[in-house]
């Protein structure tokens, strides 16, 4: 004979359906909440690479250009600056110290076709990096003297272009000084 309560524990093993349902219910709602931190992750990944590129961009431009203010030893040329756009500091034609003009007479980086300010096509920068979508920048500088032209600024905006966005805002927003140096 079967006793009462072996009966009952026998009835009792096991899980309810509604326990299995409230179970997977809350599984469910984990997963949910995991798989939608993914594409913020990977939206701040991208903005992360874009911010890089940017100050590596102004470090690269702006370097250049402090070269080549401590290549000015007159003080004459150098109070001179001011009056013909900062010819001296900013390199040839006019154009960051990283900057030539390509075959079309357009400025761009050493080695890089296509290459404008702000209003302009895009940089890509770095070049020839084989990454696919290219990485293009647009920038805008701005240079102003003191009072007594003894100190030059220099203001650079960067924008990475591979998000699609517009130029504003920037992804950085970068200054340094040139001080003259000379005798």
């Amino acid at each position: 004979m079967i006793s009462k309560t072996s009966s009952l524990r026998h009835k009792r093993a096991g899980f309810t359906l509604i326990e299995v349902s409230l179970a997977v219910l809350v599984l469910g709602l984990g997963l949910m909440v995991a798989f939608g931190l993914f594409p913020a992750g990977v939206r701040q990944n991208e903005e992360s690479t874009a911010d890089t590129r940017a100050a590596l961009f102004a470090d690269y431009v702006l370097n250049g250009m402090q070269a080549n203010a401590a290549t000015v030893t007159n003080w004459s040329e150098w109070d001179a600056e001011k009056g013909v756009g900062y010819l001296r500091i900013l390199g040839k034609d006019g154009h960051p110290a990283c900057l030539n003009a390509d075959s079309a007479g357009k400025p761009g980086l050493t080695g890089v076709q296509n290459v404008s300010p702000v209003n302009g096509e895009p940089v890509e920068w770095p070049a020839s990096t084989g990454q696919d979508p290219k990485p293009m920048l647009r920038y805008r500088l701005t240079m102003s003297a003191d009072s007594g032209n003894h100190v030059y600024t220099a203001m650079l905006e960067v924008k990475d272009l591979n998000d699609g966005s517009d130029f504003d805002p920037p992804d950085g927003v970068f200054y340094t000084a040139f001080v003259f140096k000379g005798m």
